[in-house]
């Protein structure tokens, strides 16, 4: 099982849950009043603008982690899925409930009208649940962007997840969501509710889940 990495300069620079409760996840002051903040600037479209799915870095990070588990993307047509796989995030009010999960659609429905039917599926398959619905192996687009996770700067990501507020969700969801499949940890109850923990409990289940299936994904549509 991983464990916690021993405090170092680093870790100064990782927000606490304090700061993850940002302006964007504060409840309005009267009961049954409306946070017209969230209303106008959903979480989905904050996660693309500076938050975990931010429109420049996340894409360069699917390409990174492509390249380590595939080889160089040489495809241009790779390229664009990177980078319009999750821009259907727009404007979505959660990022891992029922409107989140349709997230695929918008990017894959752009990649179909450009390349046609097969990267339609391609891109949808990076979804796990899109990719059971249509009875496919999840695509290799999805291995790469679960292993971006795992590549990528972790005070950077948490960083990005607290200043959009949409780490509140992931960690609401840490057990009762897609991804409470990760069991049982060594971690005591106080490092549990730690962001340093939840991130290196995740890093750890997507790098076990990508070396178990990176083979067996849909490979990307040839011609």
């Amino acid at each position: 099982m991983p464990k916690i990495h021993p405090k170092n300069w680093r870790q100064k620079f990782i927000p606490s849950q304090a700061v993850c409760m940002s302006i964007f996840s504060r409840r309005p002051a009267g009961a049954g009043q409306r946070n017209y903040m969230n209303s106008f600037f959903p979480v989905g479209t904050r996660s693309l603008l500076f938050g975990v799915h931010l429109f420049w870095f996340h894409p360069l990070m699917v390409a990174w982690a492509w390249w380590r588990l595939y080889g160089f993307p040489r495809d241009p047509r790779l390229w664009m899925s990177f980078f319009l796989h999750d821009l259907g995030y727009w404007g979505k009010p959660d990022m891992d409930g029922t409107a989140g999960e349709q997230h695929v659609e918008l990017g894959a429905a752009i990649m179909g009208r450009l390349f046609g039917p097969a990267w339609k599926n391609f891109t949808l398959g990076h979804s796990r649940y899109y990719a059971q619905h249509l009875g496919l192996l999840p695509s290799r687009l999805c291995m790469a962007d679960k292993y971006s996770f795992v590549l990528e700067s972790r005070t950077f990501y948490l960083w990005r997840a607290c200043l959009s507020g949409e780490i509140n969700e992931y960690l609401a969801h840490r057990h009762h969501g897609k991804y409470a499949v990760m069991g049982p940890t060594t971690y005591s109850a106080e490092q549990r509710a730690d962001l340093l923990a939840w991130h290196t409990e995740l890093a750890e289940y997507l790098r076990r889940y990508v070396l178990l299936h990176a083979h067996l994904a849909t490979p990307e549509p040839k011609g």
